[in-house]
């Protein structure tokens, strides 16, 4: 063949291709055209837009996603309309009534080159991003990439009720990704799906071979909503986060230090995957993630998102602007790889982390409640949760009570004491003694109280598991039906803590840690430390085999039920041990069944800080927190969690006699719509120096504190009393350091945290002080 010949060849092929791509944008101008004829309208797009059927198209874009006509509508509700791209999975939810929409992708109006790179251009763009392991080469690292730069495929687009389901196809890496999105009322819902959800370890790579890699975690649309910083156009815009009771990153066109990523586990770390000193460090770093929520806000627009199917192996993810791009941005991140630790001698002090082979299983979906306007806040989120939860029966409104606030009594009964040979027992408050302080608490001026006996099991606060008999230092079985008696007298009701039930290092009753305890996915029982307190973590089947027996023993007490802590209510950990092992979803369902056992067999069940998936099953939340981490991320803390729970679940401060300020701790309660709470011993303080277990908690003796309690419970309840079953419907700050809460009752409460007093139309609040408006009444102490 000739170089004439060839090059004729080339200019031939040339123009063959050049008609194919002219003859295919005419056809897609052609069924856009067709799609929005004026007669047709946009509700035809559906049915106008052919599908594709089975061929995986290439997700190809280099710029934003930008929505446009040829989008096809995918599902339509009274208020929404739902449009997807089939060519890049992409969709827009928009308000029918407003016409305002949010976008799968972030913002197309803020987006710029300037500083992005290549690999976070196309992570903006992409539907997903993705983490792997590159399973032959090293098993303790993950690589970040997308469906963009992992030359993805988009395959199988259908119609479906509701909305579309699409596969996100990985064919060099042999995944094979199933998502669902749909509408309903207010929200939209994202489904990663298990069945059909392909990964390394069950597929073959494009090549026939199998697949080098193993899928570790996705992240689902993690620029739905994503916005650029618009301080200068005077919008405000933040994203919510979970820590503490709310936290809110500020949405800035500059920041002074660059804060990084947040990025904290739902329910806390699992304590089968890391070492004892890792998980104390992760949780000490920052506050413990206890609802499967985030938000995001921009000017008028707002969604908050509930993470539900597979909340257990997710991540909360956010970064505000200029971290990795302009956009803020929030999002789940599934984990389908747990990464655990590998110890590597009998002390657990050396070893590696490493991912594990088996995949966890099941559906991970995110529903976002689509706000604006007026709801478009963090009160206003947090009243669209509520009623979520509401709804599914979670949450129930509390019924009205005339009676005063109740002081939330904690009363240390009595621990061991280290001994030269043998360990003693040091009393704190005899079941005698703990009546003598109800009797003058109620004298002074405590008309309502609910108590809670600590450190009355056998062998004191530091003694963990079997707990009965109730220790005869401190009365015995027939001192706490003494005691309970007493108290129900003057209808106050009495629970005993049960922190310890998921711990043990008593010994008795036939308890061996290894073969009981909880068993770490590195082969070793997983031990409890906390100020000295030592103890094996006890594994599920064995805490289902002997909760029964706790409820029955607890009952003939007649004490009204338990207060649970960590390993019930918090602390969600799989177990890799025995002939039954249990994954942390199994773990979650055999815990909400213990609790609903509780609360159908006691008069009542407590939660000691508890988590969202606990809530369903208490009366009460103790410990709830008031402030947040502290750290470069978070910019704000808000009442989140109480304007969730206040009119559904009773729930109180943390200990005012632990505060470092307790001023300032008491305008926190009041502000947060919290219940008074101390922790109190007959004995002096200087007695707990002398335990094992008590030596790191602040002042308790009764009689220094006695009078301080009755003046901050009296400041409490002038504040609190009118509102105890009603929702927070707002919260804001009205000045710096003055904020106000308003309940549905139409009662408002202003704190100032200011040193000087605060006057403002018709708020006047004293510095360091609070003042009370609802109907008639008006308080200011």
């Amino acid at each position: 063949m000739t170089g004439k010949q060839r090059r004729r060849g080339r200019l031939l092929k040339a123009a063959a291709a050049a008609l194919t791509v002219l003859g295919s944008v005419l056809l897609v101008l052609h069924l856009r055209h067709a799609a929005y004829d004026d007669a047709a309208g946009p509700a035809a797009v559906a049915a106008a837009t052919p599908l594709p059927s089975g061929a995986p198209l290439s997700l190809r874009s280099d710029g934003p996603v930008a929505p446009d006509a040829g989008w096809t509508v995918a599902a339509e509700t009274a208020r929404l309309r739902l449009a997807v791209d089939p060519h890049s999975g992409h969709f827009q939810v928009t308000d029918k009534r407003s016409g305002r929409s949010w976008l799968s992708a972030p913002d197309p109006g803020g987006w710029s080159a300037d500083g992005l790179s290549p690999q976070w251009a196309a992570n903006l763009r992409s539907p997903l991003m993705i983490r792997y392991v590159e399973w032959s080469l090293r098993k303790d690292q993950t690589v970040e990439t997308n469906l963009l730069s992992a030359q993805g495929e988009v395959g199988d687009f259908r119609l479906v009720d509701g909305g579309f389901h699409i596969d996100f196809l990985f064919p060099r890496l042999g995944f094979s990704i199933p998502v669902t999105v749909s509408i309903e009322d207010d929200a939209v819902q994202t489904r990663i799906e298990e069945q059909g959800l392909l990964d390394g370890s069950s597929n073959l790579a494009a090549d026939g071979r199998p697949a080098p890699a193993r899928l570790a975690s996705v992240r689902l649309y993690p620029f739905f909503g994503a916005q650029v910083s618009a301080e200068a156009n005077g919008e405000e815009g933040y994203l919510l986060v979970p820590d503490g009771p709310g936290g809110l990153i500020r949405f800035k066109t500059k920041r002074e230090v660059k804060s990084g990523l947040y990025s904290q586990p739902i329910y806390g770390e699992d304590a089968a995957l890391g070492s004892a000193a890792a998980v104390s460090a992760a949780a000490a770093d920052r506050s413990p993630v206890a609802m499967p929520v985030f938000g995001l806000k921009s000017g008028s627009l707002a969604y908050v998102a509930e993470i539900q199917d597979g909340a257990e192996y997710a991540n909360i993810v956010a970064a505000p602007s200029g971290t990795y791009s302009p956009y803020n941005w929030a999002a789940a991140e599934f984990l389908y790889r747990p990464k655990y630790y590998q110890p590597t001698n009998t002390q657990k002090t050396e070893g590696y982390y490493v991912y594990g082979d088996q995949r966890l299983t099941g559906d991970r979906s995110v529903r976002y409640y689509l706000l604006q306007d007026a709801a478009a806040t963090y009160s206003g989120m947090a009243a669209r949760y509520r009623q979520a939860l509401r709804d599914r029966q979670s949450l129930h409104a509390i019924a009205a009570d005339e009676r005063p606030l109740p002081l939330n009594l904690n009363l240390l009964g009595g621990d061991r004491e280290n001994g030269f040979i043998v360990d003693g027992y040091r009393k704190l408050t005899t079941t005698e003694q703990a009546k003598r302080i109800v009797g003058e608490l109620q004298s002074m001026g405590v008309q309502n109280m609910s108590i809670v006996y600590k450190g009355w099991q056998n062998g004191g606060f530091s003694k963990y598991g079997n707990p009965f008999p109730v220790s005869d230092e401190l009365g015995g079985d027939e001192g706490m039906r003494d005691l309970a008696a007493y108290a129900h007298a003057r209808d106050f009701p009495l629970y005993l803590d049960g922190g310890m039930l998921a711990l043990n290092n008593a010994k008795r009753s036939g308890f061996r840690a290894s073969r009981d305890g909880l068993r770490t996915m590195g082969s070793t029982v997983a031990d409890y430390s906390e100020q000295g307190r030592d103890a094996t973590i006890v594994g599920m089947n064995y805490m289902r085999s002997s909760f029964g027996g706790l409820l029955n023993k607890t009952n003939a007490l007649g004490v009204d039920g338990l207060r649970f802590g960590y390993g019930l209510g918090t602390g969600l950990n799989s177990d890799y041990g025995g002939s039954a092992p249990v994954t942390r979803q199994q773990a979650l369902a055999m815990q909400r069944d213990l609790l609903t056992a509780a609360h159908s067999e006691l008069d009542g069940a407590q939660s000691d800080g508890g988590y969202a998936y606990a809530w369903p099953y208490a009366d009460f939340v103790a410990d709830t927190p008031l402030d947040g981490s502290y750290d470069l991320i978070v910019d704000e803390t808000v009442p989140f969690m109480q304007i969730v729970l206040h009119g559904s679940i009773r729930y109180a401060a943390p200990d005012m006699n632990a505060m470092d300020d307790p001023e300032t701790g008491m305008l926190k309660g009041i502000e947060y719509g919290a219940e008074p709470s101390f922790t109190i011993s007959y004995a002096d303080s200087r007695e707990l120096l002398r335990t094992v277990g008590l030596k790191e908690v602040y002042s308790t003796g009764f009689a220094a504190w006695s009078n301080e309690m009755v003046v901050q419970y009296q400041r409490y309840n002038a504040a609190l009393a009118g509102v105890q079953s009603s929702t927070i419907v707002g919260h804001r700050s009205v000045a710096d350091r003055v904020y106000e809460t308003v309940y549905d009752n139409g009662t408002r409460i202003w704190v100032n945290y200011g040193d000087t007093d605060y006057r403002g139309g018709e708020i006047a609040v004293a510095g360091r002080s609070f003042a009370v408006k609802g109907g008639t009444d008006s308080v200011s102490p």
